[in-house]
This record gives C-alpha cells, sequence and structure tokens, in this order.
C-alpha cells in the first residue's frame, strides 16, 4: 500500500473569489500529490504566480511560486491509501502531463459550464477538480461524472485529514489535526 495526497486550498484571487460566488463552498481548489512533503503537487492553474493567464498543468509547490506569495492560503490535507498499482496507474497517468506540461490548458469554457450542471469536454483543457479526478479514475468512487467533480467533493471519500491550516505552517513530519 502507498498513500497520495489531496491538497484543498482556498485562495483570495479574483478567480478564487468567482469560483466560490457560484459554487458556495470553501475550497476552490484542488491539487493531488505522491507523497507527504508536498515538495511537488500537481494540478490545473496560474502558470505564472502573479498571473491568471496563461493557466493549465502545473507542479505546485508548498513554498515557492503561487505559495510563497501568498503563504497565508488556508489548505486541507487529506490522505488516502492505494495500492501499489493503482499508484503506478497515477503515475502513469501523470506522465504525459509532466512530459509536455504545455499541451494541457486550463478548461475556462468547462468551468462555465461546470456551474450550470451541463456536461463539457475539452481534449487538453481540465480545472484542478477533474484533473485530480482523472488521475483517481477508477481507483475511488465519485457519486457523479468526473467532469462535475469540484474541489469540496475530495471531502466526501472518507480519506483521513492529515492537516489543516495555513500552507505556511505545514510540516509533514506533524501529519495530526
Amino acid at each position: 500500500m502507498k498513500k497520495i495526497y489531496i491538497v484543498l486550498s482556498r485562495s483570495q484571487t479574483a478567480m478564487a473569489k468567482a469560483i466560490r460566488l457560484v459554487t458556495k463552498k470553501y475550497y476552490n481548489h484542488s491539487s493531488l500529490s505522491l507523497d507527504s512533503s508536498l515538495d511537488n503537487f500537481f494540478s490545473f492553474g496560474r502558470r505564472y504566480p502573479k498571473y491568471a493567464l496563461p493557466a493549465g498543468f502545473v507542479i505546485e509547490h508548498r513554498n515557492k511560486g503561487f505559495y510563497a506569495l501568498h503563504p497565508d492560503i488556508p489548505i486541507k490535507v487529506l490522505e488516502g491509501e492505494v495500492t501499489d498499482e493503482q499508484f503506478s496507474l497515477i503515475v502513469q497517468r501523470l506522465t504525459p502531463f509532466i512530459a509536455e506540461p504545455k499541451k494541457y490548458k486550463y478548461g475556462i469554457d468547462q468551468a462555465l459550464y461546470m456551474t450550470v450542471n451541463r456536461e463539457y469536454e475539452n481534449g487538453n483543457k481540465y480545472v484542478c477538480s477533474v484533473f485530480v479526478a482523472t488521475m483517481l479514475k477508477d481507483i475511488v468512487s465519485f457519486d457523479k461524472e468526473l467532469i462535475f467533480v469540484q474541489p469540496e467533493d475530495f471531502l466526501k471519500l472518507g480519506w483521513k485529514t492529515v492537516y489543516e491550516g495555513e500552507i505556511k505552517d505545514y510540516k509533514y513530519e506533524e501529519q495530526q489535526v
């Protein structure tokens, strides 16, 4: 068995505020990490920390880039267990994104369709939560189609919360809430 992590966050950017206004949910961003250090976690978001666009596949860091500029962002880290085979499948799914990150774009149109509960798939475009859900396809079950998964839906997985607080205070050696 291996452990993987979902990082939920709540930023105060204009885009994040707009998402929260529509969804009425506390968390507006989700990422996937393959280890508890959160030195690298994967998602869809802004490519340059100071600018909302361009956006697409990103490798985030808990103390670099966007989170270095916004160290007070509240996060919740969820820990789940997967088999070795499931872990390998996630790595296999991540590989093309890591190899060609510019190929994948943020799906602004997909985000808009999600708000009105309309199905919309757009090739290599993703929003953060749909990307994480896609990485976990056939590993965990959602009560909806993957294209409708939002960050707070990950709370329904029943995974253990190993941290809740500001990202600047996250210490992976101390994974206790």
